[in-house]
């Protein structure tokens, strides 16, 4: 849900080599990030607690910084693979009763951000690492419109109108500095697994995270680049070549300082709502399957995570990813 990444830099011999034969495929992506709770495939789809994301993306690849923004963000190597990207993106927070017009104590609030993120994913894939680094800039509170967006939405489709939005947190500006590493731990042919770790400091959230990622099924390479996990060769003559289909899952847990969106803003002051008391340690395991013909990629994601607020019960949610590349 709030993402990623950590810093360094090491030297990769004969690292012009790798970098020609990774990047003879597709080398820009535009992704559609869709999460929400009613993708639930036990059918349990609430509304409460993290109720939905978007997110709109652009990657690329390249080998030279284009502006100074570029040039301070960590690589992997002096030859790394590097893909950047830019996204727009918004989350949606409601409590458990969404008849109530005053605020519920000891629930999630009514909460909404709207956030635009540019990052950097360098790979290394002799030593099979990459690290990762992005900045976000942002607003929560009803600069956001969540409100809007939720209450159309359920007008649109005839679901129950959230009463409580008066309530929602006010306005405030964020700003979160993420940064990330991975290594591969096992690669083989058809599976392969992956450890990280990362870290978000700023007025978003400010977490600690590690993690597991496991994927099963016809793969490429994992340290490779970003846009080959989800678009096959752009070069490859076989259309055997040119798909993947594989299950994936991933787990891990992270310690949580603050959170914004739950308790109110940092830097215009806290929200004279009630916010949340919120849940310092958080584990999640998601689970999926992706499917990759040459520049088009689906993914169906389930994610089952503990509750970000004391005493409230975990929640699962889904999530619909399109690829498109070229």
């Amino acid at each position: 849900m709030l993402k990623t990444v950590f810093l360094s830099a090491c030297f990769l011999p004969n690292a012009s080599g790798i970098y020609s034969q990774v990047q003879q495929g597709y080398k820009n992506q535009f992704r559609i990030y869709a999460d929400d709770d009613y993708l639930n495939i036990r059918g349990s789809g609430t509304d409460k607690g993290y109720t939905g994301g978007l997110q709109l993306s652009y990657l690329f690849t390249g080998t030279h910084p284009y502006f100074l923004l570029n040039r301070i963000l960590p690589r992997a190597s002096a030859g790394a693979v590097n893909t950047y990207g830019i996204s727009l993106g918004y989350v949606v927070f409601t409590p458990s009763d969404l008849s109530a017009t005053a605020p519920i104590e000891n629930d999630y609030p009514y909460s909404g951000a709207i956030m635009l993120d540019y990052g950097l994913q360098s790979f290394n894939p002799a030593k099979k690492y990459n690290f990762q680094s992005k900045i976000t800039i942002g607003g929560m509170g009803p600069v956001s419109c969540a409100r809007q967006f939720q209450v159309g939405l359920h007008k649109l489709i005839g679901a129950e109108i959230p009463q409580g939005w008066n309530n929602q947190l006010k306005n405030d500006i964020l700003i979160s500095l993420q940064f990330g590493a991975e290594k591969g731990i096992i690669q083989l042919g058809f599976f392969d697994g992956v450890a990280g770790g990362k870290i978000n400091v700023g007025t978003l959230i400010n977490n600690a995270e590690v993690y597991g990622n496991i994927r099963l099924g016809k793969i490429t390479p994992y340290f490779n680049n970003l846009i080959a996990q989800n678009g096959s060769d752009g070069s490859a003559v076989s259309h055997y070549s040119r798909w993947q289909a594989y299950f994936f899952a991933k787990t891990g847990a992270s310690a949580v300082a603050s959170n914004a969106l739950l308790e109110g803003g940092m830097i215009l002051g806290k929200s004279n709502v009630y916010t949340a008391d919120i849940s310092h340690l958080n584990t999640y395991f998601n689970y999926g399957l992706t499917l990759v013909f040459h520049n088009f990629s689906v993914s169906l994601t389930q994610k089952a995570f503990s509750s970000l607020v004391k005493g409230l019960k975990s929640q699962e949610t889904g999530n619909l990813s399109l690829f498109f590349s070229w």
